[in-house]
């Protein structure tokens, strides 16, 4: 038999057995996460918008991963989720049973202010995005702030969790750029923590994901009890118009790119991710349940139920955003720094 006449048969053999193999790849993810729990680390205390996406998202996941495996939350607040970001990379188990979704501004700390943190973003596996995240600043009414211009004349005290977090990084960018007397108060535990500071009147506001605000404080929101400042991202929120964004406040050139740089959060969002060394192949699956379950029509209902924004972005695509914003010069760095610090 010439060499012309075993090609075809060669090639056929070989893809009878390329399509065995895929079957038995999604079989031995299937095996490996059947009768397991999932466990997604938040990086902030119950209650907060965070926890309630990924409860939210949860049932879904396990509808969609191979095995269907339980999907449960577990909540590490610390050091604006760094705490939960260091434990996921680090010391969680490296097989694609512990998943993290911390803070996107940890991305940006990466490079700003990376003492404590044990992490390469770059390494990073991004599951998917749920939604993005303009973060909004909000005050009580009844303390005569209600525009930036009154900021600027009175004090302000802003909760905070940490310093790598956006609840302190914004409000200070604002005092260095925009003349805000902002006073910062860290150390509270989340967004439900400082929540109840302000009704407490222990602090007059804070900062939150726009459609955390939305989702969990509509009736404050239509009652005007709760003010809305200035909002920190790329562009205005569509049902934000008249509330100016940080960097439109900025006139020089050069600030506003290193506050373009720092609202790069906004894009990322609250994004699931694994570790570097969890399998390729569990990955796949797990980005590909991803997929399904936020284009579920369940899903979709209940986050329009609880008034809670989707904003899908795949895993991969959230990857390039990482790295756009990682590739930051150093010049734009040290005047990040000297904006936040």
């Amino acid at each position: 038999m010439s060499i012309k006449r075993c090609w075809p048969l060669a090639a056929g053999l070989a893809m009878v057995a390329l399509g065995a193999s895929l079957p038995a790849r999604a079989d031995t993810v299937a095996d490996f996460y059947k009768g397991k729990r999932v466990t997604i680390v938040v990086g902030f205390g119950a209650g907060g918008g965070y926890g309630l996406y990924v409860q939210a998202i949860g049932p879904f996941l396990t509808k969609y991963v191979p095995g269907n495996p339980d999907i449960v939350p577990q909540f590490m607040p610390g050091a604006g989720s760094l705490k939960a970001a260091n434990y996921v990379y680090n010391s969680a188990p490296k097989d694609g049973t512990y998943l993290a979704v911390t803070a996107p501004t940890l991305v940006v700390q990466q490079v700003t202010a990376p003492r404590g943190m044990k992490l390469d973003h770059r390494k990073v596996q991004y599951i998917g995005r749920m939604n993005q995240m303009n973060t909004v600043f909000m005050v009580n009414a009844g303390h005569g702030i209600e525009k930036m211009a009154d900021a600027r004349m009175k004090q302000v005290i802003f909760a905070s969790t940490g310093k790598g977090d956006q609840s302190y990084m914004y409000p200070m960018m604002a005092n260095r750029l925009v003349g805000t007397k902002f006073k910062i108060v860290l150390g509270y535990q989340g967004s439900k923590d400082m929540q109840m500071a302000m009704e407490r009147n222990e602090v007059q506001g804070r900062g939150g994901a726009w459609a955390s605000w939305k989702s969990s404080f509509a009736q404050q929101l239509e009652s005007k009890s709760l003010i809305p400042l200035f909002q920190v991202g790329l562009a205005k929120a569509e049902d934000l118009p008249s509330i100016p964004l940080l960097r439109d406040l900025v006139e020089n050139t050069e600030d506003r790119a290193a506050v373009e740089f720092l609202s790069a959060g906004a894009e990322i969002g609250r994004t699931i991710w694994a570790g570097p060394a969890v399998p390729r192949d569990r990955v796949a699956a797990l980005r590909a349940a991803f997929d399904r379950a936020m284009k579920d029509p369940g899903m979709i209902a209940s986050a329009k139920k609880r008034k809670m924004d989707l904003e899908y972005l795949s895993g991969e695509k959230v990857e390039v955003v990482v790295g756009r914003t990682l590739a930051v010069t150093p010049k734009q760095v040290t005047r990040a720094n000297e904006l936040i610090k």
